[in-house]
């Protein structure tokens, strides 16, 4: 029964009481029928089953200057659907999938597939396939996020040393208090290999049952700003791998304020980076130094949204990143140079501007622009490692479509 609907029925039921009553019609008798069909939708709301699909089509025209890269190319970055369904309001879940892959290796990816179950007000529990709660940029949906791309730190703490992104898991979630002022907080057990086993996460078999453990808080001491904090720890299956570390272990700080027009998101992430462990191609043997290579990086991004007539808006941005990949290296021998080593920095500058058409779509225009502290040694450029952190320049033109 809908709103409307709801409301008619009080109209029809009031007015066959004032013709049929005798002593007319009270000035309470509307209050007390309202009541009752509002408390028969809430009852029906509790028992029936909503469905919200959603679609995400975000293409790219870049051009780029850096080495082993076409110098212009046409991306279908996005293209995923969604599914997500409410029984009542204890249990919900989500199904979505990306199809993006389909040009590239001929099948999609399973995304999110989870159902979560709320026993209790402020406890609910989430089994499945999802985003683990680390990093408040990567928990921003990429309909929200200012920038085309999230940035090199993402890519290298969240996605490639796998302390975020999705995997599968279970996870305790709630939240105390109201919609102004509010706390929240996610534990959760995953397997460690990512959503599907691929980048540095493959080499975590984990065949022992090793687990990571990710836990989040964030909350809103104000209306218009929210601060987070959050914390990884993985451990690994070693078996066979004489250099590998045991665990690792990451951590991270995020601030937003949002007031009017106006957004500013700050973050703080420090980690061990593990695949420097006997893994990648210029490695270290964690056992022997006893330690890993620590990674860590801020990000700074602000952006102001002017509205303007027909539907439209206007919002430039700018992004600003500092990330150093490897810090503190003591390991000895020769073909252990990698940019960014023994604190050596890359930084990444990214001003845009973003148009908005309605509520579905913009017209995001980047430019990424990335140097790195160190210098590349001759006979070097060639390198795998190398080349992912060479100096580059790349401009960005996406449609983004989000419903």
């Amino acid at each position: 029964m809908d709103r409307w609907t709801g409301w008619l029925l009080v109209a029809a039921v009031i007015t066959g009481t004032a013709l049929s009553a005798p002593g007319g019609l009270r000035a309470d008798d509307g209050a007390q029928l309202r009541a009752k069909v509002v408390a028969a939708e809430a009852k029906e709301s509790d028992s029936s089953i909503r469905f919200e699909p959603g679609v995400r089509l975000h293409t790219i025209w870049q051009y780029s200057d850096q080495a082993g890269t076409p110098d212009n190319e046409f991306l279908v970055e996005m293209a995923r659907i969604a599914l997500r369904w409410e029984a009542g309001d204890w249990v919900d879940g989500k199904v979505s999938a990306d199809l993006e892959q389909i040009f590239e290796e001929g099948k999609g990816s399973l995304r999110d597939a989870y159902v979560r179950v709320r026993p209790i007000k402020y406890v609910a529990i989430r089994l499945g396939q999802f985003k683990r709660p680390f990093s408040g940029l990567e928990l921003r949906s990429r309909a929200k996020l200012e920038a085309v791309r999230r940035g090199i730190g993402n890519e290298l703490l969240i996605e490639d040393l796998g302390f975020g992104d999705r995997d599968i898991g279970a996870m305790l979630e709630g939240k105390v208090g109201g919609k102004k002022r509010n706390l929240k907080y996610m534990v959760g057990a995953f397997n460690g290999g990512g959503a599907d086993g691929g980048g540095a996460n493959a080499k975590e078999a984990d065949v022992d049952g090793s687990k990571d453990l990710v836990f989040r808080v964030e909350g809103n001491p104000l209306k218009w700003l929210k601060v987070g904090a959050n914390a990884s720890m993985k451990w690994f299956d070693t078996s066979g791998q004489p250099f590998a570390a045991d665990s690792a272990m990451a951590a991270g700080l995020d601030v937003r304020f949002k007031r009017k027009g106006l957004a500013v998101y700050a973050e703080w992430l420090l980690a061990e980076n593990w695949d420097r462990c006997g893994y990648a191609q210029y490695d270290v043997n964690c056992r022997k130094e006893m330690h890993e290579p620590l990674a860590w990086g801020f990000l700074l991004m602000a952006s102001y949204k002017w509205k303007l007539p027909w539907g439209l808006a206007i919002a430039p941005v700018f992004k600003g990143e500092y990330l150093v990949p490897e810090a503190d290296v003591t390991g000895s021998g020769p073909g252990r140079y990698v940019p960014g080593m023994n604190g050596a920095g890359l930084w990444q500058l990214v001003p845009g501007v973003n148009l908005h058409i309605g509520d579905h779509f913009r017209l995001m225009a980047n430019g990424e622009f990335t140097r790195s502290e160190s210098d590349v040694p001759p006979g070097w450029e060639a390198k795998e490692a190398v080349k992912e952190w060479a100096d580059s320049n790349r401009f960005l033109l996406q449609f983004a479509l989000d419903i």
